[in-house]
């Protein structure tokens, strides 16, 4: 599929938008296949065919679901700016509104490549089917490809995009089969294949992981003729407690909330 010819030029008056994608947070953090890769190609498909990105959309999301929280946002932000007649101008959550008018099917969405839409080909097609009924041109930077035009009007184009889906689907099945045969070999190696460590499992953190779980079974007794704390009532001690030593925040998340303070108190 070459980027050359116009299928492979947006029109002269879209606004451009990135969408990047990863599997998981942890991916979100790493360079190889983070977000900061993704953006990069995206930018320079920008900078080729001069315009700047305007915004910039990134989902920690699988990809073989549909359900993304960011992908629903730039759908219904994109939806918005042409029913108003204006673009937008965003960096991270914070817009800020320009005077660019923009008009229906102008709206341009770059991703680096197809399987950084979705890994699954019937995921990958109910999303260039949104495009496609929302007015939306969809471009993969590492191709060129004007993805619903070739969805839409060429059946051997539209063939090949679905048979691209069908690889990227494959490649994952192969990576989670992998996966799977490299822990059973652990197992049955070392009797054993954990997962991620539990709050107050981790060897590297047992001491303190400790003291905090004590300190929550301490703060759920019932004092003698008093009332029982609720679980938002020690998530948010521990919270207040934490500004001022940092050895008591939880070990992820930025603060304390009643549901891990739950599942603490149910393996106590």
């Amino acid at each position: 599929m070459s980027g050359k010819g116009t299928s492979g030029k947006p029109p002269a008056n879209a606004v451009a938008v990135a969408y990047l994608r990863v599997s998981s947070q942890g991916q979100a953090l790493e360079h190889r296949h983070g977000f900061e890769r993704q953006e990069a190609a995206c930018r320079a498909w920008a900078k080729e065919h001069r315009r700047a990105v305007s915004a910039v959309y990134r989902d920690a999301h699988t990809g073989t679901e549909a359900d993304r929280p960011e992908w629903e946002r730039l759908i219904l932000d994109i939806g918005q700016s042409v029913n108003q007649g204006r673009g937008g101008e965003e960096v991270g959550s914070t817009k800020a509104g320009t005077d660019a008018p923009i008009r229906p099917a102008t709206a341009v969405v770059v991703i680096e490549s197809l399987d950084r839409l979705a890994r699954d080909v019937i995921i990958q097609s109910v999303l260039i089917k949104r495009c496609i009924d929302a007015g939306v041109l969809l471009f993969a930077a590492n191709t060129g490809e004007n993805v619903c035009e070739a969805f839409l009007s060429d059946p051997t184009r539209k063939a090949l995009l679905q048979i691209q889906g069908v690889f990227n689907q494959l490649e994952k099945e192969r990576l989670v089969i992998k996966l799977r045969k490299a822990r059973e070999a652990k197992r049955q190696k070392a009797g054993q294949c954990e997962g991620r460590k539990r709050y107050g499992e981790h060897q590297a953190h047992a001491e303190r992981e400790s003291a905090v779980v004590d300190l929550i079974k301490r703060l759920r007794r019932k004092p003698i003729g008093g009332e029982r704390l609720s679980l938002a009532a020690i998530a948010a001690e521990l919270n207040t407690r934490a500004e001022l030593d940092p050895a008591l925040r939880p070990r992820r998340a930025a603060k304390w909330h009643p549901t891990q303070v739950k599942r603490i108190l149910a393996r106590a």
